[in-house]
């Protein structure tokens, strides 16, 4: 391996780390009934301040992630045969493209729903349900997302020698049952 390619797996694997943002917004936002905030108070000013920076930083580590991913898969030995290893990595490039989708849908759609909506709240509508649909919405896209993600990791640590078809359907059933409990609970205990 050379030290470009072993430079841009670095960038390419240390984005697709840096795209564990679902996963930590999902445990944050599963923590703030804890706090015992009310709508509209310094709580939600700043949870909501947090997701709307993050959008951003999420955008650099996927495209970072493409150009690097496209990069490795034009210097492999995989031609562009129909093989298993650029079956997995098409799937990457399909789940990076759907990761990007989902977050932009929740950067240009739900997102200025839910701060218009905590604008009207601040001048005394009763808007809170529609805020917590809207939250909840965006929850259940996070949680899409970290599925999303979990997918595209079981894909990337197979390039180089694929897993039996079975334990691909055990990993994809784990990762799904991972992201629905993360979505439902606080997970205190990581794994456990």
């Amino acid at each position: 391996m050379t030290t470009a390619i072993g430079v841009v797996m670095f960038l390419h694997i240390i984005s697709a780390i840096f795209m564990a943002w679902p996963l930590y917004a999902l445990i944050t936002v599963n923590e703030r009934p804890k706090v015992g905030a009310t709508l509209s108070d310094k709580v939600d000013d700043f949870m909501e301040g947090i997701i709307k920076k993050q959008a951003g930083r999420c955008y650099i580590f996927q495209i970072t992630a493409l150009i690097t991913g496209l990069y490795l898969w034009s210097r492999g030995d995989f031609g562009f045969t129909l093989s298993v290893p650029n079956l997995l990595m098409l799937g990457k490039l399909l789940g990076l493209f759907i990761l990007m989708g989902l977050l932009s849908y929740v950067v240009f759609f739900v997102q200025p729903n839910i701060d218009n909506l905590f604008i009207e709240l601040k001048k005394g509508s009763d808007v809170g349900s529609k805020i917590n649909g809207l939250r909840l919405k965006r929850k259940k896209f996070a949680a899409t997302c970290l599925f999303v993600l979990l997918i595209i990791i079981i894909f990337a640590v197979q390039i180089r020698e694929p897993l039996l078809l079975l334990i691909n359907i055990v990993l994809l059933v784990l990762a799904a049952l991972f992201s629905y409990r993360v979505y439902k609970s606080n997970i205190p205990y990581g794994w456990v």
